[in-house]
């Protein structure tokens, strides 16, 4: 069995890091090792700049740092559909110093609002690789309402005494994709559901949701954190971001955390990772933000 080693990485807002993001690529027992161009980058919506990562796989057999399979002089362009409005990344930095990711795009004012929902068009070429096109789509912002707070929940499984947050997702027909980021006064919390449609992804704080089970339809979900965090004489306001994202981050997500899980175990099986870009390697993912504030 032949497989690909597959870097992808991401913003520091996408997984709380700025860490490069390694894992497994299974292929065909026929099919030899390939060398192939590798596309990154998780963008949020408002965001003032975009990065993006373009290097080589390598084969699992092949040694060296991440940075020595980056890709220089790489050629991307981001067209947004609804208007033909394009941004070039060669009037942008090749950035290979301070974070994996080896390309950045920095918006002006009169960009600001070039990152929104609606369909986009990602090329990326390079020299010695087939362009990569394809075309792509920022989910529009999710909506919740009837936020509940319970400062005394009950006890978790570990038998610790928690808080619960309860709310309705107003989800929208068609295949969606959530994250669900739950803070106390600007801090993160980890956050747990006994909600089938809930379930961990990388970042182990947060939690993902698909609508698979309640497509087109209101949906009442409890999550619940450890009531250590909640202080009702100190803490002011609780802050749920709830996360609208594409399919390619949510199964990016869902691979890194696999993976992640089998680092120590010899015995362990290749991580597939589903890409969404076309004559590469890789993932695009978006995130579309929606904060809701309440003060218990």
């Amino acid at each position: 069995m032949k497989y690909i080693q597959f870097f992808l990485v991401c913003l520091v807002c996408a997984f709380c890091s700025c860490d490069s993001l390694t894992t497994t690529l299974d292929t065909d027992d026929e099919e030899f090792f390939a060398q192939r161009m590798v596309i990154g980058s998780i963008i949020d919506v408002n965001t003032d700049v975009i990065w993006f990562f373009v290097g080589e796989n390598r084969s699992f057999l092949e040694e060296g740092r991440f940075e020595d399979f980056n890709l220089s002089g790489a050629s991307i362009t981001i067209e947004k559909d609804s208007s033909g409005e394009i941004i070039d990344f060669v009037n942008g930095d090749e950035f290979p110093e301070e974070r994996a990711e080896n390309y950045r795009y920095i918006l002006d004012e009169a960009e600001a609002n070039f990152v929104e929902a609606g369909s986009y068009t990602f090329s990326v070429g390079h020299p010695d690789y087939p362009e990569s096109e394809t075309s792509l789509t920022i989910p529009e912002k999710g909506q919740i309402e009837n936020v509940e707070f319970d400062f005394e929940a009950g006890i978790d499984l570990n038998g610790d005494e928690i808080s619960s947050l309860t709310f309705d997702i107003l989800d929208q027909p068609g295949p969606d994709f959530y994250e669900l980021q739950v803070l106390i006064d600007g801090r993160q919390v980890a956050i747990e559901t006994f909600d089938p449609s809930g379930s961990k992804g990388n970042n182990f704080s947060n939690l993902l949701f698909r609508d698979d089970s309640f497509d087109g339809q209101r949906k009442r979900i409890e999550v619940n954190f450890n009531r250590f965090f909640w202080n009702p004489s100190e803490s002011e306001t609780i802050a749920l971001n709830w996360i609208s994202v594409n399919e390619g981050y949510f199964l990016l997500s869902k691979s890194v955390q696999r993976q992640s899980e089998t680092i120590d175990n010899p015995f362990s099986s290749a991580v597939q990772i589903n890409g969404n870009v076309n004559d590469a390697l890789g993932v695009i993912g978006f995130r579309n933000s929606n904060v809701f504030e309440i003060t218990p």
